[in-house]
């Protein structure tokens, strides 16, 4: 097993598999869990590895996972499945720091919080732009440093809200090195590069063989104009053809004069632009550290910005160690390419520490994986060089992985076709992938001007070959395109369900819209919100709504939902809503929700996203689907220059330029840099199609338009490769075919009733309400029983009545009164809804009671039904308790009857 390792995992070559490999591996090599720090990008990546780590160490014997530890630990297959009881109970024992890189650095920054005048407590949020634009504003005139503004806004030729674009574009980057600007008088510069011109001008003017196109050519009545003089860019004014019947040697002198004064005068624009631009930046930065002093809300951004400062300027590493609960002596990092500077730079004290490799730290392992050509996100600070940089500097093997487990044959041919010569000609090399599949797979290339069209045709074709739209995703390159392609398919294809970014925000679904239209009707009184919400819920828009009965709940913002879905009769009752309401309890008054409203970004439940998917390129790394359609720009791409260009080298930023037309022509540094960026830009782009071919596991359809395409530069022909096949179901096949279904517990139980019309409304509800309160209970303060009811009003109110209410706090009372369950209770660890794995089910106690001496499993019921598979069911938790702690263990069914309370011994 390598100590310093990193893979290049090419798409779909299985990463995950190799990240889980790696924990699994250290586990049985005796390494702790809690001093394993393993780093993700994002919470769907972290959840993936923890429940596959899980899961192997449970099911070791079959894995595949099996071999390869073997291999990386030296370890027979019985000596590791020999260990596999001990480590799978350490694992679940111990506090695992398997997370993303923005949680732990959130989980630094809390422990050092007051380092940096912040309550630990901080809210992560969108920052609100207009409150620092004006704060700023208002600095800058206190300081009088309003004209600066001005200034900076005239020469950018930018209005306001630009010129913070470049505020947030320094801060994301963490572009935080010091730069020396030497300012100087250009007045002179500007009139010593005019006389140089006119010279210039001069000579071919008095050139009686002279064009009219070189008479033109030298004419010009500013810099800025001079600046757009193609000639600028030749070595000799002999090279430009128009110049050649009137060029002497001594023309030259003036030119390389005239190319001499414009780089000078550029230069020096450029630090005066420069200078106020950094100046006014660092009140930026201090105005945005005060608000969020202020507000306690913090940007990701402002996490990293913090939490960097504060190891640099407030405490040493020592001190770092120290305080983070356990030393780290194993990291792996995921996504390795998408680093950036600044978060490396938080991570380069742990990786320093462990690299070491002196006396006790030989033991400590450093691992991570990624792949240059998925690198998309430098446009926020994503910094791929990082990948070979640090394997350079600590000495780390890197390993290619070329066996792609995700797409069938065609698909993986068909790619490395594609991009083999492209990036063998960026970076020198292609580590060509060969297909595990044995299914051919199918790939088409469609040439057409009528993209929509043809992406409905795609469609089409899929679904008639059986392909449900849930294993269809369509990319594109922008937002706005989702929707053109979302209108084009709901205009066409009938009854097609569709999910976009966009619909999956939970303030975007129906349910959700109504009755925010009715609270700004309430807010704001304006008769337009009125009609939305009445029109929404299918009354007349004359319909009179009394606002003085919502006004003195107004901002009890979940009594005040409860009482319009009464009172108007909506029949909603989905997890939607419920949802809704958890995020209402955040705001204290409908004023505060409403001016929110647009960061407010949770996603919709899982059980409204069935559908084809709709999203951008970007958005779909990390992703796969079945069957993708790529469809080509619908529109020109957008400009994306940035006035500043960042020359990296290394790990920082060796200067920043000011971006002007022509200046290429005269300043060889600049050309460059410009170059670079260019380079760098066209890398972006193909690795967005990279991203974008790879998502495919079948089928990979590619919409190109016939001219100005996205997909010019990779020399796409028409092509179809392999063979799509149907998806056949036979009416015979699910003709009177009886489901074999077995209801499975995973918390809070569910209580059958035989009037199933009941079943929702009032057994479920009124179990998980019960549950709610005994989870939110103190069993050794029955003072607390109030505040538990309240948070069972908060969140169950809207579905039960009062009556229903006041049962289950009877029943609770009933229960702590009860000696024969509060002396259970006596000397023991009290963990409620427990969860647990065992026998490759998971499961989850209402209340486990760990002593020394037994165990005690109680498991709550609210109606003597089915009391025979309560009994089996506390049995199996008293199994599986009894094994994992290895310690004597006890159960009872627990009744809370309308009347009594029975706890029965099993």
């Amino acid at each position: 097993m390598e100590r310093l390792l990193a893979y290049e995992a090419s798409a779909g070559t299985g990463k995950t598999f190799a990240l889980v490999v790696r924990y699994l591996s250290l586990l049985f090599m005796g390494a702790k869990p809690d001093r394993i720090l393993a780093l993700t990008f994002t919470n769907k990546a972290a959840n993936e590895m923890r429940v596959r780590i899980q899961d192997r160490l449970k099911n070791l014997k079959d894995s595949h996972e099996l071999e390869f530890i073997s291999q990386n630990t030296s370890l027979t297959y019985e000596e590791i499945l020999k260990k596999q009881p001990l480590v799978y109970k350490k694992f679940l024992s111990s506090d695992i720091k398997i997370t993303t890189i923005d949680s732990f650095f959130v989980s630094i920054l809390r422990k050092f919080a007051m380092y940096a005048g912040l309550i630990p407590d901080f809210i992560i949020s969108q920052d609100d732009k207009s409150e620092i634009i004006y704060r700023f504003l208002y600095f800058t005139y206190l300081q009088k440093k309003s004209e600066k503004v001005v200034i900076l806004s005239f020469m950018e030729d930018k209005k306001l809200k630009d010129i913070f674009s470049l505020f947030e574009a320094l801060y994301e980057k963490f572009i935080d090195e010091s730069f020396d600007f030497v300012k100087r008088d250009i007045t002179s510069l500007e009139i010593e590069i005019m006389r140089v011109f006119a010279k210039i001008k001069d000579f071919i003017q008095s050139c009686p063989e002279a064009s009219k196109t070189a008479l033109s050519a030298v004419e010009a009545e500013d810099i800025d104009e001079i600046l757009k003089k193609g000639w600028l860019e030749k070595k000799s004014l002999k090279d430009y053809r128009y110049f050649k019947k009137c060029y002497k040697e001594s023309c030259d002198i003036f030119f390389n004069e005239l190319k001499i004064g414009l780089k000078t005068y550029l230069n020096a624009k450029e630090a005066i632009f420069l200078d106020t631009l950094f100046e006014l930046y660092l009140l930026y930065k201090k105005t945005n550290i005060l608000i969020k002093r202020e507000t306690n809300r913090l940007s990701f951004s402002d996490i990293q910005n913090f939490t960097y400062h504060i190891l640099k300027e407030k405490i040493d590493n020592q001190f770092l160690y120290f305080r983070l609960d356990s030393k780290i002596e194993h990291l792996l990092i995921d996504e390795f390419q998408d680093t950036s500077l600044i978060q490396y730079r938080l991570l380069e004290p742990i990786i320093e520490e462990i690299c070491a490799g002196e006396g006790q730290k030989e033991g400590r392992t450093f691992f991570y994986v990624g792949d240059i050509k998925q690198s998309i996100y430098r446009f926020r600070g994503g910094y791929k060089e990082l990948f070979n940089y640090v394997a350079r500097k600590f000495d780390v093997k890197i390993v290619p992985m070329d066996t792609n487990f995700r797409s069938d044959r065609a698909i993986v041919d068909f790619i490395n076709e594609i991009f083999e010569p492209l990036y063998k000609q960026y970076f020198g090399y292609f580590t060509k992938q060969k297909a595990n599949s044995k299914n051919e797979g199918y790939v088409e290339v469609k040439s057409s001007d009528e993209v929509l069209k043809e992406c409905v045709n795609s469609v089409k074709m899929l679904t008639q070959k059986g392909i449900s739209y849930e294993d269809i995703a369509i990319l594109c390159f922008k937002n706005d395109e989702i929707l053109e392609i979302e209108s084009a398919l709901k205009e066409q294809i009938k009854d097609i369900k569709v999910v976009t970014e966009s619909s999956s925000k939970l303030v975007n679904q129906k349910e959700i819209i109504l009755l925010i239209e009715f609270m700004k009707y309430l807010y704001f009184e304006e008769e337009i919100f009125k009609a939305n919400f009445l029109a929404a819920i299918s009354k007349d828009i004359d319909t009179k709504i009394d606002l003085e009965l919502y006004k003195p709940i107004m901002n009890d913002l979940a009594l005040l939902i409860q009482k319009v879905l009464k009172d108007f009769d909506i029949g909603i009752k989905n997890e939607n809503v419920l949802k809704f309401i958890e995020i209402l309890r955040n705001y204290k008054t409908l004023g505060e929700f409403l001016f929110d409203l647009e960061r407010v970004d949770e996603k919709v439940t899982s059980s409204t996203k069935d559908g084809i998917k709709i999203l951008t390129v970007h958005k779909s790394k990390g992703l796969e689907f079945k069957h993708v359609i790529l469809c080509d720009r619908l529109s020109r791409k957008p400009s994306t220059f940035s006035s500043l260009i960042f020359d990296m080298d290394k790990i920082g930023c060796k200067r920043v330029y000011y971006r002007k037309k022509g200046r290429e022509f005269v300043d060889e540094n600049y050309k460059n840099a410009l170059e670079k960026e260019k380079r760098l830009s066209q890398e972006d782009e193909l690795n967005a199609m990279y991203v974008a071919f790879t998502r495919a596991r079948n089928s990979l359809i590619i919409l190109k338009k016939q001219q100005r395409s996205a997909f010019d530069f990779l020399h796409l022909s028409e092509t179809k490769r392999g063979e799509l096949s149907s998806v056949r179901v036979k009416k015979s096949d699910i003709k009177n075919v009886e489901i074999d279904f077995q209801e499975r517990f995973y918390g809070l139980q569910n209580i059958k009733t035989k009037n199933d019309q009941d079943y929702f409304s009032e057994a479920i509800i009124f179990g998980n309400a019960l549950h709610y309160a005994l989870e939110m209970i103190d069993f050794n303060d029955l003072k607390t029983l109030n505040d538990a009811m309240v948070c069972v009003k908060n969140r169950f109110g809207f579905y039960l009545k009062e009556e229903k209410i006041a049962d289950i706090e009877k029943r609770v009372r009933m229960l702590l009164e009860k000696s024969e369950f509060t002396n259970l209770l006596s000397s023991k660890e009290i963990c409620k809804e427990q969860p647990i794995s065992f026998n490759q089910e998971l499961k989850q106690i209402d209340l486990l009671l760990l002593g020394k001496d037994a165990n005690i499993v109680i498991d709550y019921k609210s109606s003597k039904e089915d009391s025979y598979k309560h009994k089996k069911q506390v049995l199996e938790y008293v199994e599986a308790v009894k094994k994992i702690t290895n310690n004597e263990t006890i159960g009872y069914v627990c009744y809370l009857l309308e009347e009594k309370i029975e706890m029965v011994k099993v």
